[in-house]
């Protein structure tokens, strides 16, 4: 709905940023790593934005980069996380660093980020694997989806993915059977993965 705010920074907190635009006050939820950038009150600024709506809020969001936009709208995304993790994730580690420990799936980097406990740092680097389509510029690189080779079948993989999640037989059994006529070996483990979670 909105691509970005541009005016003058009137107001702004460790998680917000009050952007005067022609009169018009929007305040904005932000990160830490955005907040650090933004420059002193009564100067210009632009803050790329996200418009998020549930059945019971409506709430901006802004973001110094595209890119960390980017990051933000794929985390909320992920089944179970909202709005105020997702900036918790943001906060604590950079962009380059949250793609770096999906790719390499390293749970572990998420460890000091509020409100992500392993779990919800293992299904992030299920969801997000792949879908993060940004330039890193550490790495130089787009990162994509990239499909494991067949070793075992998809749904086995996916069985195993959800077990190590700590989701027990009866439940992965269960949910799996429920999404079965819905995919089959031609989709990706990732896609039974997330599929099955929406229902487990």
């Amino acid at each position: 709905m909105y691509e970005y705010f541009r005016g003058t920074l009137a107001l702004a907190g460790n998680n917000f940023a009050v952007v005067d635009c022609h009169g018009v006050g929007y305040r904005l939820g932000i990160s830490l790593n955005s907040f650090a950038k933004l420059p002193d009150i009564g100067h210009d600024v632009q803050l790329f934005s996200h418009y998020h709506v549930t059945e019971n809020s409506q709430a901006l969001y802004g973001f110094y980069t595209a890119d960390e936009r980017e990051v933000f709208e794929s985390l909320v995304a992920v089944n179970g996380i909202g709005p105020k993790v997702a900036l918790a994730v943001l906060s604590t580690l950079t962009v380059e660093q949250i793609v770096s420990a999906v790719e390499q799936q390293n749970s572990a980097a998420f460890k000091a980020c509020s409100g992500v406990g392993p779990k919800t740092a293992q299904r992030m680097i299920l969801e997000l694997k792949g879908k993060i389509n940004i330039t890193v510029a550490a790495g130089a690189r787009t990162v994509r989806t990239t499909e494991k080779p067949a070793e075992q079948s998809v749904r086995d993989e996916a069985y195993t993915a959800l077990i190590a999640l700590g989701y027990n037989e009866s439940q992965v059994r269960v949910a799996l059977a429920k999404i079965a006529e819905q995919l089959d070996e031609s989709d990706t483990v990732q896609n039974w993965i997330t599929t099955a979670l929406r229902v487990v």
